[in-house]
């Protein structure tokens, strides 16, 4: 476990100095703006697991959700920042969140219109 995160740490930071390397021009053709190319690299890897794990308790995959590039980096954001990180965890694995009683999670009220509406 301490390797793995020492391996995510280094490829993080070496990310970050490729990530100074690039240009606006090069920022530009990614459609990202530098800070969220480095909220990007700089994120949990867990994340986005936990991220899906969250829209699936509305009905969604994780190809609903990635389907719309801007939001997709704005739910990762959310998810990232929360504040509840622990009782979203505790809530997953033992597969008591319901669409009902998650609203601690800042992405929620975007999971339930997407499901009501899953054509975009």
């Amino acid at each position: 476990m301490m390797m793995e995160r020492l391996r995510n740490l280094l490829y993080r930071w070496r990310s970050l100095d490729e990530l100074d390397k690039l240009g606006e021009r090069e920022l530009a053709d990614l459609g990202l703006s530098r800070y969220e190319l480095e909220e990007l690299v700089t994120m949990s890897p867990e994340v986005p697991e936990r991220m899906a794990r969250m829209a699936a308790v509305f009905g969604l995959t994780v190809e609903d959700i990635r389907a719309l590039r801007n939001e997709y980096l704005e739910l990762l954001e959310n998810c990232g920042h929360c504040d509840a990180v622990g009782q979203c965890r505790h809530m997953l694995d033992a597969g008591t969140a319901q669409p009902g009683n998650v609203g601690f999670c800042p992405n929620a009220a975007f999971y339930r219109a997407k499901a009501a509406r899953p054509e975009g």
